[in-house]
C-alpha cells in the first residue's frame, strides 16, 4: 500500500477489515518520504506529518491481526522532489523526479556513495524508529507489529542505472575503489599490472586519475551478455574487480544500517535490505543477493507478464514457467520474500496466482509474498475493471483457501533437490551458473517445481546436490514435487494441491474431465478454474467436521466492471461426517445453505449459481 495520506481514513480502517477477512496478514508501507519538504529544510529534518501517519497506520493494521512491513528508501523515491544541490550534494540540479517520471533525475546509488544523504537517513529511521506513537506511547521499535523494515527497492550498483550516477557522486566512488584496490593488490600498479594492458574502454564513465587518486569504471552493460564476451582479458580482469568492489560497498552499507537500527537503537524487527536484480540476472544475480546477506531477509521484486505490446490475456505460469515470479534460487540459510509481485492484467490467468503461490511457495520455503499494490483511495475495494488494485475477482478474492494453505504450512517444504556452491571468485568473475533464476525464454526451470532450489556462498556448510530429474518426465509434461503433495503437467495446463487437509486444483478443468484427488474428486465444465478444498479445523478433509470450498473462475471485463462466469463444479468429498453446506459471495455473506446428497460415506455437491465460497459442516 501507498503511503496512509493518500486514503481517507474511514474508507482505509473498511480496507483493513475486508484485508484481513481475505486472508492477508501482512502490509507492505510504499513510498513514503520521511524527510522535511519545507522550505530551507536541513536534510535530516524529518516530515512529522508522514512519520505520525505511518505511526497511526501500523496500530490500526495491527487491531486486525495484520502486520507491518516499511519501505524507507530508494532511488524511485523522490524525496518530495527536493532539490538535492540544497542539501549540499553535488551533481544534481533541480528537484528529484517522483516515480513516474521517466526522463527526470534520480538519485541512482546516491544511498551507497554520499555521506550526507546516509547521516540523513539513519536520521529519518531514528525519528521513525524511536518517536512515541501520539496516541499509545509505544514507538515503533517496541512495537511488535512492526516486522519488517526495507532500506531500498529496486536499487543496486550493478544495475544499468549505476551509469547515470552522476560524475561527483562517481568521484567519491572512484575514490574509495582506488583505496580498496591498493589494499587488495597491495598498490595501484600492482593492481594495474595484474589486469594487464589496456584494460580500459573508449566510453568510461570515468577515467582513471592517478593524481587524484580516483579508479575509474566501466559502464555496467559491458558486465552483461554479449559485451562482456566482446571485453579484452585485461578489461575481463578489470570488471572482476569493479563487481567485486561495488559488491563489497552495497554489503557494507547494508551492514551498518542493521548494526545502527538492530544494536544501536535496539530495533527487534526483520531486516531486508533490497529487492532487485543486476544488469545481467544471470551472471550477476549471486553478487547482487550476497550484498543482501548481511541483513536478515533477501527480497525479489518480480511482476509476472509485465504488459507490452501484443495480446497478453492468456499467458500463464503453466505455459511460460521461466518467467514465473515463484523460480526463485534461495540464499543457504537465509529467508526469502517476494517482496513485490503482481500477475499484470487484464489476464485470465490471474487466478492462478494465488494457487501457485500457495502450493509451489509453500513447497520452495518461500516465506512471505506481498502482492501490489493499493496506491491511491479508489483502489481500496475497487470493483473497477481498469483499476491496477488487486481487490478485483481475479486476485484478493482468490486468496482466502490459497492464505489457509500457505500460513498453515499444509503444503510440506521439501527436501533440498538442488544446491549449487559458489565460490566468490568465480560470482565476481561471472561464470555462469549450473541453474538460473532468470534463464531465458528457453531456459530449463523444471527443479524449481520439484522441490526447494539453494545457493550457498563461501564458506560452504554442506554439499552440493543435485537430485530432481526422477521427478519429472519431460516427454510427458508431468513434473511431481519431492514431497508428492504437487504435480504440474504443462502440456495439459493442469496442476494439482493434494495434501491430506488441503485438496486443488487448476487449469484447463473442462477438457482434462474429472480430477482425482486424495479424498475428492472435482469435476468442472470451466475451461479455465481453480478449486479449494481446505479443513477448517486442523482435521484431515476425510474427517473435517468444517471445510472451505472455493472456486474461481476468470472475471470478464464488461465496460468498467467485471462479470465472473458461474462455476461449473461438482465435488464429491470422501467424509462421512459433513452433512450441509452454506454458500457465501464474495464479501463471506451467506447466500444460501442446503443438505449435502450423500451415499454411505461420500458427500456430493454442485456449486451454486452466484457463490465465491462454501463452507461444509457437520451440522445445520
Amino acid at each position: 500500500m501507498a503511503k496512509p495520506k493518500n486514503f481517507d481514513r474511514a474508507n482505509f480502517l473498511d480496507h483493513l477489515r475486508w484485508l484481513a477477512s481475505m486472508g492477508c496478514n501482512m502490509i507492505r508501507w510504499n513510498w513514503v518520504d520521511f524527510n522535511s519538504r519545507e522550505p530551507g529544510a536541513k536534510p535530516e529534518d524529518v516530515d512529522d506529518q508522514e512519520i505520525n501517519d505511518i505511526l497511526w497506520a501500523v496500530d490500526e493494521a495491527a487491531q486486525h491481526g495484520i502486520y507491518s512491513y516499511l519501505l524507507t528508501g530508494g532511488a524511485l523515491h523522490s524525496f518530495g522532489g527536493v532539490d538535492l544541490s540544497a542539501w549540499g550534494i553535488e551533481g544534481y540540479n533541480g528537484p528529484c523526479a517522483g516515480l513516474d517520471d521517466k526522463k527526470g533525475q534520480k538519485p541512482f546509488g546516491l544511498f551507497y556513495i554520499n555521506p550526507i544523504l546516509q547521516r540523513a537517513y539513519k536520521g529519518w529511521l531514528k525519528e521513525l524508529l524511536t518517536r512515541p506513537n501520539p496516541r499509545t506511547g509505544v514507538p515503533l521499535i517496541k512495537n511488535p507489529a512492526l516486522a519488517i523494515v526495507q532500506y531500498l527497492s529496486e536499487e543496486s550498483l550493478l544495475f544499468y542505472t549505476f551509469n547515470r550516477i552522476p560524475k561527483p557522486q562517481l568521484q567519491i566512488l572512484g575514490r574509495s575503489f582506488h583505496q580498496w584496490l591498493a589494499r587488495k593488490y597491495g598498490s595501484i600498479v600492482k593492481a594495474r599490472n595484474a589486469w594487464g594492458e589496456n584494460a580500459t574502454t573508449a566510453d568510461m564513465l570515468l577515467p582513471d586519475d592517478a593524481d587524484g587518486g580516483i579508479a575509474g569504471f566501466l559502464p555496467i552493460y559491458h558486465a552483461a551478455g554479449d559485451s562482456l564476451g566482446r571485453l579484452s582479458a585485461a578489461q575481463r580482469n578489470r570488471m572482476a574487480d569493479q563487481i567485486e568492489f561495488l559488491s563489497w560497498t552495497m554489503r557494507a552499507v547494508y551492514r551498518d544500517l542493521t548494526d545502527y537500527v538492530q544494536r544501536d537503537l535496539g530495533g527487534r524487527f526483520l531486516v531486508l535490505p533490497g529487492n532487485w536484480r543486476p544488469a545481467d540476472p544471470t551472471l550477476m544475480l549471486d553478487a547482487e543477493r550476497w550484498t543482501y546477506a548481511a541483513g536478515d531477509i533477501l527480497g525479489k521484486n518480480h511482476f509476472f507478464n509485465k504488459p507490452t505490446s501484443g495480446n497478453r490475456s492468456a499467458l500463464d505460469a503453466l505455459t511460460a514457467p521461466f518467467d514465473v515470479p515463484l523460480v526463485i534460487k534461495h540464499v543457504e540459510g537465509k529467508p526469502m520474500f517476494l517482496s513485490a509481485t503482481k500477475y499484470h492484467g487484464p489476464n485470465a490467468c490471474q487466478i492462478e496466482e494465488a494457487f501457485l503461490m500457495a502450493g509451489y511457495g509453500s513447497l520452495s520455503g518461500l516465506d512471505g509474498v506481498s502482492f501490489e499494490a493499493f496506491y491511491k483511495d479508489k483502489h481500496l475495494r475497487s470493483r473497477d475493471a481498469i483499476s491496477p488494485s488487486p481487490a478485483q475477482p481475479n486476485q484478493a478474492w482468490t486468496w482466502p483457501a490459497a492464505a489457509l494453505i500457505y500460513r498453515h504450512n499444509l503444503v510440506r517444504e521439501g527436501e533440498v533437490v538442488l544446491r549449487e556452491n559458489r565460490a566468490f571468485e568465480e560470482i565476481w568473475r561471472e561464470k555462469p551458473p549450473q541453474f538460473a533464476e532468470y534463464p531465458g525464454k528457453d531456459g530449463d526451470v523444471a527443479a524449481f517445481f520439484v522441490g526447494p532450489v539453494r545457493c550457498q556462498y563461501e564458506p560452504f556448510q554442506q554439499p552440493a546436490i543435485a537430485n530432481f530429474e526422477s521427478f519429472i518426465d519431460r516427454s510427458a509434461g508431468h513434473i511431481r514435487s519431492v514431497t508428492g503433495e504437487l504435480t504440474l503437467n504443462y502440456m495439459q495446463k493442469l496442476c494439482s494441491i493434494n495434501t491430506p487437509q488441503a485438496q486443488a486444483v487448476y487449469g484447463d478443468l473442462a477438457t482434462h474431465g474429472p480430477v482425482t484427488l486424495r479424498d475428492a474428486t472435482i469435476t468442472c465444465r470451466n475451461p479455465l478454474a481453480a478449486v479449494y478444498l481446505v479443513s477448517l479445523d486442523d482435521r484431515p478433509l476425510a474427517e473435517s467436521t468444517r471445510i472451505l470450498a472455493q472456486a474461481n473462475t476468470p472475471a470478464m471485463a464488461e465496460g468498467n466492471f467485471w462479470r465472473v462466469p458461474k462455476a461449473l463444479v461438482t465435488i464429491t468429498l470422501n467424509n462421512p461426517s459433513i452433512h450441509m453446506i452454506r454458500y457465501l459471495d464474495a464479501e463471506g455473506r451467506v447466500l444460501s445453505s442446503e443438505s449435502l446428497s450423500r451415499t454411505g460415506a461420500q458427500a456430493t455437491f454442485s456449486w451454486s449459481a452466484n457463490a465465491f465460497y462454501a463452507v461444509l459442516e457437520n451440522q445445520p
